[in-house]
């Protein structure tokens, strides 16, 4: 049925954006914004251009969904202290009391995705996994 990597990757990306989408519907949290949110939670104070780099996204579609977050009351802009030209990204109280709700949805999707696997699966599973984004680094397209 599957003959390819890509075909199960796009399988799984979908089932995802679908999984997430219907998890986050009531915080009122789309598909596009949860990655920026993770990514902030594991540090905030970021640049867009990090957010950017770290998520190996469209440096326009950060700019659209920082917009939209900012428009949400789920981050703010900060100016860099050392740099004045630079903007830096921070979390808000309230992006912070959603932190971990949405660290839940995270954890039952990572379930889900698991739920057929030993733990030695798992550890490969993941191992491959980084394998494969590694492979595929901007440098090296």
């Amino acid at each position: 049925m599957y003959d390819s990597p890509g075909r199960l990757i796009g399988l799984l990306y979908r089932k995802g954006q679908i999984f997430w989408t219907r998890a986050l519907k009531e915080q009122k949290i789309g598909a596009a914004e949860y990655p920026v949110l993770l990514r902030l939670y594991r540090g905030d104070g970021l640049t867009q251009e990090e957010i950017t780099r770290d998520l190996s996204v469209d440096k326009s579609a950060v700019t659209r969904v920082i917009q939209t977050l900012l428009d949400k009351g789920l981050v703010e802009r900060r100016k860099d202290e050392k740099d004045r030209r630079c903007n830096r990204i921070f979390l808000t109280s309230l992006a912070n009391a959603q932190r971990e709700n949405i660290k839940q949805i995270q954890l039952q999707w990572n379930q889900i995705l698991q739920q057929q696997m030993s733990e030695e699966e798992q550890k490969l599973f993941f191992l491959l996994l980084e394998k494969a984004a590694e492979s595929i680094k901007e440098e090296t397209l």
